[in-house]
């Protein structure tokens, strides 16, 4: 039986954990960097052991999930390099791929062949191990990242597909470049939005954006990580957003009345995000 290694056994990393020890096809370990965690974790069956260490998890384990925050890879990924073998698999749950590729790649040189990028479209607005649940992935997308900087082993894409099909995702391959543009619009500049917006509408005018206004209570420390790493795109995203807009308003301002109350706004909002995000 294969031992998959998770490092942070958060939203994702718990219902990673819960779920594949559901199916009873891995022996699960883990690492946290707060030891309760692991703790609880082992006490409510969730894993079967954990380490006080990134390292000792690496070496007791066959395929390792990085499922920790996007800023701790370059930390967590030097503190492992020494234990990443060729008959070892690292792979991550990160929303951003090109970037988190290009700073593993720089820091394991020619053990980049080890890493499979991958990324769980599955989650919520909750995070940490109490929200973990066991059927988070079922019948989700999980998609796995190719790029210009290496070619990723068969054998290694073989075993994370098969890691991610045993919990009942839908694994599929995907450019990281492309991943990133596309995600930047339908996940990242929306919540960037929806954190914008939270200071512009009073609370009580909310109810004409309901799907916003759950985004607003996000983890803004998380997602001001994901924002920075796929800037790029984002802005790009923030572009065309303003550039429509404004042409919206204009419009609007010209064929109604010439007053705007809230909840027009908000629909000019809508539907001039739905507007950037079918554009090409």
């Amino acid at each position: 039986m294969k031992k998959i290694g998770i490092i942070a056994t958060g939203l994702i990393g718990g219902s990673l954990a819960l779920a594949l020890k559901k199916k009873k096809q891995y022996e699960v370990l883990a690492y946290n960097r707060k030891p309760e965690v692991s703790e609880k974790a082992l006490k409510l069956g969730a894993i079967d052991g954990f380490y006080e260490n990134p390292s000792s998890l690496v070496q007791n384990s066959d395929i390792i999930v990085l499922c920790a925050p996007l800023a701790s890879y370059s930390n967590i990924v030097t503190s492992i390099k020494d234990d990443l073998t060729d008959k070892k698999i690292l792979t991550d749950v990160g929303s951003v791929k090109y970037s988190s590729i290009c700073e593993i790649k720089n820091i394991l040189g020619d053990k980049i062949n080890c890493f499979v990028p991958a990324h769980p479209i599955a989650g919520s607005e909750k995070g940490r191990f109490d929200n973990s649940k066991y059927d988070l992935f079922k019948g989700k997308n999980l998609l796995i990242t190719t790029s210009d900087i290496f070619e990723i082993p068969k054998n290694n894409l073989r075993e994370v597909r098969n890691l991610w099909g045993s919990v009942e995702a839908k694994v599929s391959v995907i450019d990281a470049t492309l991943h990133d543009k596309i995600y930047a619009k339908i996940s990242h500049f929306p919540q960037f939005l929806c954190f914008e917006l939270g200071g512009f509408f009073p609370i009580h005018e909310r109810v004409y954006m309901p799907e916003f206004s759950r985004l607003m209570n996000s983890n803004k420390e998380i997602w001001a990580e994901i924002f920075s790493y796929n800037s790029t795109n984002i802005k790009t995203c923030l572009k065309d957003f303003l550039d429509s807009y404004y042409a919206n308003i204009k419009n609007y301002s010209t064929t109604g009345s010439g007053e705007i109350n809230f909840e027009q706004i908000a629909h000019i909002i809508t539907e001039t995000y739905l507007q950037t995000i079918r554009s090409e």
